[in-house]
């Protein structure tokens, strides 16, 4: 049997030979990887081709799907002593606990719903204003509770957008609450920090889109007053400026 050789008892020409091959073999590694990659694509391609019409949109998000669940990888979440936390569903709870925490100020009360007795609103929401802002949603967003996305309601129309707006007119001649501030807590790792601590998530919600569209026809309202009330310093967060404007 030929023993190897301490890599200290190697020629410099035997060293370069080895490195030169191991990068080879790494290169060769991979080119084969991403082959494998492109040629799984083509099949998934193959596959939502033999499908026609709106089959082919579902038979294309069930793939990707699939896709993204063999990419996804297990977080890592430590309890309090800093131990594993195994079970998803204890995992979840020390996630949803941790953000809690740090978005409630103990003592202080939420903000009701509603005050008063019940009444209609005085500028009641229209459905044109409803779908003006429906049309400026974007794309491919991941639903919240309500499992409705923006493509939807955009392909409703305007009768799409008239049952928005009367269910929300409706929601405040009742008093009826709409769960407009339940959400899908995500939580990501952020890039470059240690995997374990709750501290190194960044929370993500996946909100209902009717209070999208309410936040945003609010916003639309209110914008004409409140860029009368900024000073021509402010540029941050406005609509056609910058920071930079300030640098200028």
């Amino acid at each position: 049997m030929e023993l190897l050789k301490p890599t200290h008892a190697l020629s410099d020409d035997q060293r370069n030979n080895i490195k030169k091959k191991l990068n080879r073999i790494s290169h060769e590694r991979r080119r084969r990887m991403q082959q494998i990659e492109a040629e799984k694509h083509e099949r998934v391609v193959a596959r939502v081709e033999l499908y026609h019409g709106s089959a082919k949109m579902f038979a294309a998000v069930k793939e990707l799907k699939e896709l993204s669940q063999e990419k996804r990888k297990d977080m890592i979440v430590h309890d309090k002593d800093g131990e594993v936390i195994h079970d998803k569903e204890k995992q979840a709870e020390a996630i949803a606990e941790h953000f809690h925490a740090q978005f409630t100020k103990p003592g202080v009360n939420p903000i009701q719903m509603f005050s008063g007795s019940a009444r209609s609103l005085n500028i009641p929401l229209t459905s044109e204003e409803v779908h003006q802002v429906v049309a400026k949603l974007k794309n491919g967003k991941s639903v919240g509770p309500d499992e409705i996305s923006a493509e939807v309601l955009k392909a409703s129309g305007r009768e799409g957008a008239q049952l928005v707006a009367d269910v929300v007119n409706m929601s405040f001649t009742r008093h009826e609450p709409l769960k407009i501030g339940d959400g899908f807590l995500c939580a990501i790792p952020k890039p470059g920090k240690p995997a374990g601590p709750r501290s190194n998530l960044r929370p993500i919600v996946l909100l209902t889109l009717i209070r999208k569209v309410l936040s945003l026809v609010t916003l639309h309202r209110i914008r004409p007053k409140v860029e009368r009330f900024l000073s021509l310093a402010h540029a941050g967060f406005r609509r056609g400026r910058s920071t930079s404007d300030i640098v200028w």
